[in-house]
């Protein structure tokens, strides 16, 4: 990826994050540290599953086709592109992924035969995906990412697992944001901490859809929400993976006492991270009542603003990697942000 200067002195890299800063708003206040180590817990690896919203709907994508083997039970992805849509490259992340022209249309065929390329080697075999289930939401009034570019995702898994497997819904007013039947800000609004009240429940609907039948959801229990020390698990600095020092995971009293559970991963947009939002993400998102209710883990890992401005490193909105700026396999199970998820998935599982 080369580092071109503009004849106006900006680099490509500045001029794309002030577009992308246009799209995602937001003011950043920094998280305390803590000490807790993650532990674990015993798991139905049959039950495991992953779910994202903006750039952490690629990261669920990208975990999903690169672990396909962990992640077979399915997919949720909220207002994201397609795999492998930003080639390893921000400009074109920019051009095809987000806002493209109307006349431009993403070449999903290619991500697909990337995929089949990589196919055993890189990532899992994509055979894994036969039997997944995949949820792709777009909200009608989303102005961020197109709805055309989210509608990709379901050419892209069309090609590995039957359209009865794929949900894709489109009809529900909604901004770029989470959405949830409850709280006070609008369903069409675009303001922090972007979680919606559109009468729908989006993170049940996905739970259901990927894991079948649930029981009701029940009041979350605030202090089955622990906080853990997420540095133990990263492989490279803070300014190449953008990893903050600590996460979070709910965990359901009957996890606590050693009932078996199921696991699911819920990813964070840009400016979604608790260095922008505190706590109000894992909190108000919607999963940990379901989470109670059904015996669900949900791990919420966090990035935040990292690299450095002017280089292919830089992300200041505290976006998931999805174009590159970890390194060139970031779509991969050796990626520096997939790789270090997987790191947290075998200690909660206790994989050897």
């Amino acid at each position: 990826m080369k580092h071109n200067q503009d004849i106006n002195g900006f680099d490509q890299y500045t001029i794309a994050f002030a577009m992308l800063a246009a799209i995602f708003l937001g003011t950043a206040a920094p998280a305390a540290a803590q000490d807790i180590a993650l532990k674990k817990y015993k798991i139905d690896s049959d039950h495991i599953s992953v779910s994202g919203i903006s750039s952490g709907g690629a990261l669920a994508v990208q975990l999903h086709v690169a672990y396909s083997s962990i992640f077979k039970r399915g997919v949720g992805i909220v207002a994201a592109p397609p795999y492998f849509c930003g080639e390893g490259d921000v400009m074109t992340a920019l051009s095809n992924c987000v806002q493209p022209s109307d006349d431009k249309k993403l070449n999903t065929a290619a991500f697909v035969e990337k995929a089949k390329a990589w196919s055993g080697q890189s990532i899992d075999d994509v055979g894994n995906l036969a039997d997944s289930k995949v949820y792709i939401f777009s909200g009608a009034k989303d102005t961020s990412i197109k709805g055309g570019v989210v509608a990709e995702n379901r050419a892209f898994y069309g090609n590995f697992t039957a359209e009865k497997n794929i949900v894709y819904k489109n009809d529900i007013p909604a901004a770029h944001a989470m959405v949830v039947d409850k709280g006070k800000t609008p369903c069409d609004a675009f303001e922090e901490p972007y979680i919606n009240n559109c009468n729908f429940d989006l993170p049940g609907a996905m739970l259901k859809w990927i894991h079948g039948d649930l029981k009701p959801r029940v009041p979350s229990i605030p202090a089955n929400l622990i906080k853990f020390n997420q540095d133990e698990f990263r492989g490279k600095t803070r300014d190449s993976d953008a990893f903050d020092s600590t996460a979070w995971a709910y965990v359901p009293s009957a996890c606590k006492s050693g009932e078996e559970c199921k696991l699911h991963i819920a990813l964070h947009g840009c400016q979604q991270g608790q260095g922008f939002v505190g706590d109000k993400y894992v909190r108000n998102a919607g999963y940990n009542e379901w989470a109670e209710a059904n015996n669900i883990i949900v791990l919420y890992p966090q990035v935040g603003p990292s690299g450095q401005l002017g280089t292919p490193t830089q992300n200041p909105l505290g976006c998931w990697d999805w174009w590159g700026y970890s390194g060139t396999e970031y779509a991969l199970r050796n990626g520096a942000q997939v790789s270090a998820i997987k790191k947290m998935i075998d200690r909660l599982t206790d994989a050897k």
